[in-house]
């Protein structure tokens, strides 16, 4: 591959919230459900605390850029304290390991033979052929396929710097090549 480009995408981080949330509730539901005998008051404090985490969820990970895995791992921590369950703390951390993999980056590859477009559950292969125009200017990547869809995707720029000039011509010289 030639070039290859990380986009920006909003709405795979807004299901990892979710996801994340809703995982953060039943283990909160949990906690109050399968109670540790004499100690009511710990398991209460432990499904609030898990409760806030699920609401605070969107802040605890996009603002303040905490690891996912350290807040599952807390809250199968919380989990094990209030009810003395170590089976039920390893299924919420394999649970919160699985989801690292249904949320991948979508990444778009350019290449000699084409594009292809790296999502969660599909990964579409286009050659040069099929698109009447390419462009990237000001971290959007532009594709104009002949059969009149248009994408525009915002490239995630950090760390991966890219000549647009010189990305712009090749993707022409490619083109050209099929008119």
């Amino acid at each position: 591959m030639l070039f290859t480009f990380f986009i920006k995408d909003k709405l795979a981080a807004g299901i990892d919230v979710m996801i994340t949330r809703g995982l953060l509730t039943i283990t909160g539901i949990a906690v109050l459900i399968v109670r540790n005998n004499g100690h009511y008051f710990l398991n209460l404090l432990a499904a609030v605390i898990l409760f806030a985490m699920a609401v605070f969820a969107s802040t605890i990970l996009l603002k303040y850029k905490v690891k996912k895995w350290m807040l599952f791992l807390s809250a199968s921590l919380l989990l094990f304290i209030a009810t003395r369950s170590l089976s039920f703390s390893l299924v919420l951390i394999c649970y919160g390991y699985l989801t690292r993999f249904l949320n991948k980056v979508p990444t778009v590859s350019i290449s000699n033979e084409g594009l292809e477009i790296n999502k969660t559950f599909s990964k579409p292969f286009y050659q040069w052929q099929a698109f009447n125009n390419i462009v990237l200017k000001d971290s959007i990547l532009t594709i104009d396929f002949k059969n009149n869809r248009l994408m525009q995707l915002t490239i995630d720029e950090s760390g991966i710097q890219v000549d647009e000039k010189y990305f712009n011509e090749f993707c022409a010289s490619k083109l050209r090549m099929y008119l």
